[in-house]
């Protein structure tokens, strides 16, 4: 059971991430302003209308129009190595698109497994997404998907070889995607 300063925190929480990236996207526009009124962006403004639930650990990008948020978790937060259980709830799959140009939101579909992390790349209109791990969530699993963002759908990837042994990272490369070990721990 949670208290309502708890769900108030987090969906404060989740509006101040929306806000930080409208600002950063207004900031990165080269002087033009993202957003709705035309109006340059020289201080933070609260954004209305998240159609997303409050969470931690979702993963977002930028498309050139649009910032994309998607995934998290809606559990209580038990950092990794924390003496604290690991949640019971499983990650979020589901997600939305804020366009800053119009201040308007749009849902996405649900990603074909939950996560609360993951690494992504944008190669062209789709944003490729590389779940490695679950850290502690009671359902999913590793999963490499494909979120092809004119047709707003998800696809869902075949793994690559030897993923269960953990530490790759993904990178896009001349318009491929690049797995890669980013630590050796696991061997060579």
């Amino acid at each position: 059971c949670r208290s309502r300063k708890g769900v108030r925190r987090r969906r404060t929480e989740m509006r101040a991430l929306v806000l930080l990236m409208a600002a950063a996207l207004a900031t990165a526009s080269c002087g033009q302003s993202l957003l709705p009124d035309g109006e340059p962006a020289r201080e933070w403004r609260r954004v209305q209308g998240v159609p997303l639930s409050p969470r931690e650990s979702a993963v977002g990008a930028w498309t050139g129009e649009e910032v994309l948020l998607f995934g998290g978790s809606d559990a209580r937060p038990c950092p990794p190595n924390a003496s604290c259980l690991p949640p019971k709830e499983p990650a979020l799959a589901d997600g939305a698109a804020y366009r800053p140009t119009t201040g308007q939101w749009r849902k996405l579909p649900k990603a074909p497994v939950g996560f609360d992390f993951a690494e992504r790349v944008l190669i062209g209109r789709t944003l490729y997404v590389w779940v490695t791990e679950l850290r502690g969530q009671p359902t999913g699993s590793a999963a490499f998907m494909a979120y092809q963002i004119e047709q707003n759908r998800w696809q869902e990837l075949p793994l690559p070889p030897d993923h269960a042994r953990g530490g790759y990272n993904i990178i896009g490369a001349g318009g491929r995607i690049i797995f890669y070990h980013g630590t050796d721990e696991s061997g060579e």
